[in-house]
């Protein structure tokens, strides 16, 4: 059963996270006029994905299914980068603009999870999301506003089984969110504004919400109401180079306040370039800086190295060979001790589309990602 309060949630979890992956490999790339892809993951051996299948669901692990953008964005990251993968199994159809008009998705034995059906203006901007299972229905509504470089957007969730509603409305500035405010059935707010430097770059987020967490006792929270709608906090302050390249974040918790009710601060990132390649990322913990990752890239941007630090240790140090534009070969230490060769092979059709991958680990062929494409 789907809580809807936890499906909203996990969209913004899914906003801040899914499009991160295409930093660290490829993204997928689909040629020619394409009128449906269906993709699913075979398993082929008896011994399955441990760090999947022991969990509630055995198809999408302990979260269960929670939507196509973030099992897609799960399935890649995994797929590439570790030596288990997550699951993904799908019917998708698209319209002569490009745009998903359709999808299904199902479990590991094909059952059906769950089936989505998407409507456009005619700026192929989503309008309307229908989101059904075996269990509830959910309606997402679309409606925008264009004044010349200003646009409006409101978007309204229904959820029928729950009774529930979740209301977004956002601001744009030449196509740029300035605004975005959310209102859900029990009356709470959250209104974040967006400011951009003059290149263009995030350079603040702030917040305002009229409720917080209070300390119930040691171990728990509560949220209370309160009078702050006019107060606005910041959030998270981006910091540039004369390159404009990203490096410092800071972040403050505007849900909890200190002792002097301020916002609780929440730590700092710290990205230094040691060179066209190589980059090294910090927190910064009791004043110190600490190492947790470090990345190389080739001279097309793509990642190449990757090595993540943790308790004065290397956790995970990944290699990745490409053939063209496709990852063929990963090298994966966990734990400076355990070794997976990953090696990819591919098929491909008549539009260079690939409809078949093998993944190869320490010279057993473990799983096959399947896809058929219809073309218009």
């Amino acid at each position: 059963m789907k809580i809807f309060c936890v499906k909203s949630l996990m969209l913004v979890f899914i906003l801040m996270f899914c499009d991160s992956y295409s930093q660290d490999i490829p993204k997928d790339t689909l040629y020619g006029k394409i009128k449906r892809v269906r993709e699913k993951v075979v398993f082929l051996t008896k011994i399955e994905n441990y760090r999947l299948f022991d969990f509630d669901d055995e198809n999408y692990g302990h979260t269960g299914f929670l939507g196509p953008k973030y099992s897609t964005w799960r399935f890649y990251d995994n797929w590439f980068k570790s030596p288990v993968i997550y699951y993904l199994n799908y019917d998708r159809l698209y319209d002569v603009n490009r745009n998903v008009t359709e999808e299904t998705w199902y479990g590991k034995k094909d059952e059906f999870v769950g089936y989505f059906k998407y409507s456009y203006d005619e700026k192929q901007r989503l309008t309307k999301m229908i989101d059904s299972s075996n269990t509830d229905v959910d309606i997402v509504i679309h409606d925008f506003r264009d004044y010349g470089d200003h646009t409006s957007e409101s978007e309204i969730k229904i959820n029928f089984e729950f009774n529930s509603f979740y209301t977004i409305y956002k601001r744009y500035f030449k196509g740029k969110l300035t605004q975005r405010k959310s209102l859900n059935d029990y009356g709470e707010t959250n209104e974040f504004f967006y400011d951009y430097n003059d290149f263009g770059k995030i350079s603040t987020i702030k917040h305002r919400t009229n409720f917080r967490y209070m300390r119930m006792d040691e171990n728990s929270k509560d949220r209370e109401k309160v009078d702050t709608i006019s107060i606005i906090n910041t959030k998270e302050i981006y910091h540039y180079d004369a390159q404009q390249r990203l490096v410092k974040k800071e972040y403050f918790d505007t849900f909890t306040y200190d002792d002097d009710g301020k916002p609780k601060y929440n730590g700092t990132e710290l990205i230094v370039y040691k060179d066209a390649q190589n980059t090294e990322f910090y927190n910064v913990k009791n004043g110190k800086n600490v190492l947790v990752k470090r990345i190389k890239t080739d001279s097309k941007g793509r990642l190449i190295e990757r090595i993540h630090f943790g308790h004065d240790r290397i956790n995970e140090e990944l290699q990745i060979t490409y053939q063209k534009d496709k990852i063929v070969k990963v090298i994966c230490v966990k734990d400076e001790s355990k070794t997976y060769k990953i090696d990819f092979s591919y098929k491909f059709d008549h539009n260079n589309n690939w409809i078949e991958i093998i993944k190869t680990i320490n010279g057993r062929d473990l799983f096959k990602w399947i896809r058929e494409i219809e073309y218009y």
